[in-house]
């Protein structure tokens, strides 16, 4: 069985679908654990030139809202670094599971904390959000929603619906920046089943210079470090009714997008014009994020795990090197990869396998180290010390 995908270069972008499961968390927790992951004290902001929009479809403009307006008190964010500020140091956490896919290895996270004990500060945030936080320096960028789909009881409409991108200090919690972003009307039609992460669960990515927003429908754009929008994409309009949440991931110069719910496309655009470089067709039920890994002959690999196949690409031209049967159904868990090795899960009927990276066409007989029917079709793994945690 051989599995293949089309790789174009594009000069812009299509249209498509929504969708993905996000995993459950709480924007406090996660702010908690992934700020203190980053011991940078620096600012890492850096002017950059403004570009007309790229965008394939009118996008709406990004607005700059004062830093103290439209508070919830359902959307508070903790930070703890057991009761100290934080030192200068050197590590940033810039996407979602942090750099190198949730390899980090040499810090002292915290292992308590209450209401009371170990916060360094606490902070309103506009609305609700189940994105990770990321941090760039001194500054922490997370997201939210406001206006459509806060609750069952507080339904609203979707003519309403913002998209908040907000910077905070890392050391004080306040605001330095925050930008609204209206709604597209083409979002997916709120359902019970969003209601559990709502219209903000796409991840943030940051290069230093610049901050990377997915919107679903509404669409993806590039904000500098002091919250001016440089350039938007629109990357399909297509929904499912599980909505938005795959995180765009920065690889050199290239910023990628899965759009396989809007679009059934992967993307690549350089990061500092908003310009297409090459895209991926045919990309089904993918609701996670490519992610990279090293081959036994030195080259990067890009993996991406869609139903039924698990693909090898060149990240540097979208082309395809291998492909893998893979989980016979929807993909949402972001894949660990290790020493070469790529771990798979997903699907009902909960599969998991381990592919080895460096082969050429169907690998599937040659380079899948083992298969079994257990895990989560959610959460993404974890690797650690050699235990693969799912």
């Amino acid at each position: 069985m051989r599995f293949t995908k089309t790789t174009e270069k594009i000069e812009h972008c299509g249209q498509s679908e929504v969708r993905r499961r996000v995993e459950f968390s709480v924007a406090a927790i996660l702010l908690i654990a992934l700020v203190v992951l980053a011991n940078m004290g620096c600012d890492a902001k850096k002017p950059a030139a403004k570009n007309p929009s790229m965008g394939g479809a009118s996008s709406p403009a990004a607005v700059t809202v004062p830093a103290e307006t439209s508070t919830t008190d359902d959307a508070a964010v903790a930070v703890s670094d057991n009761g100290s500020e934080f030192a200068s140091g050197e590590f940033d956490w810039p996407q979602y599971r942090g750099t190198n896919n949730s390899t980090q290895n040499s810090l002292a996270l915290p292992t308590k904390w209450s209401d009371e004990e170990g916060i360094l500060w606490k902070a309103e945030l506009p609305g609700r959000g189940s994105s990770s936080p990321i941090v760039v320096g001194n500054r922490v960028f997370v997201t939210a929603y406001t206006g459509y789909g806060i609750s069952a009881e507080e339904r609203g409409a979707l003519g309403h619906l913002r998209l908040h991108l907000i910077c905070k200090d890392r050391n004080t919690g306040a605001t330095i920046w925050q930008r609204k972003i209206k709604g597209s009307m083409l979002t997916q039609r709120l359902q019970d089943t969003l209601l559990g992460h709502g219209f903000a669960s796409n991840t943030p990515v940051s290069d230093g210079e610049h901050v990377y927003v997915f919107c679903g429908a509404t669409g993806l754009f590039a904000f500098d470090m002091d919250g001016e929008m440089v350039w938007e994409q629109n990357v399909g309009i297509q929904n499912y009714f599980f909505g938005s949440s795959a995180s765009p991931v920065i690889y050199k110069d290239l910023l990628i997008v899965n759009a396989s719910v809007e679009n059934k496309t992967i993307y690549a655009f350089n990061k500092t014009t908003g310009k297409g470089v090459w895209k991926i067709d045919n990309i089904d039920r993918s609701y996670s994020m490519p992610v990279f890994g090293q081959a036994p002959d030195g080259s990067t690999e890009m993996v991406v795990s869609e139903e039924d196949a698990v693909h090898g690409y060149d990240p540097e031209t979208g082309e395809e090197l291998w492909t893998c049967e893979g989980v016979h159904n929807y993909i949402i868990a972001v894949p660990p990869v290790h020493d070469g090795v790529v771990y798979i899960n997903g699907g009902l009927e909960r599969q998991m396998m381990a592919i080895r990276l460096g082969g050429r066409g169907d690998v599937t007989e040659s380079h899948k180290v083992w298969e079994v029917q257990m895990g989560g079709n959610v959460c993404s793994p974890v690797l650690h010390n050699g235990v693969l945690f799912v």
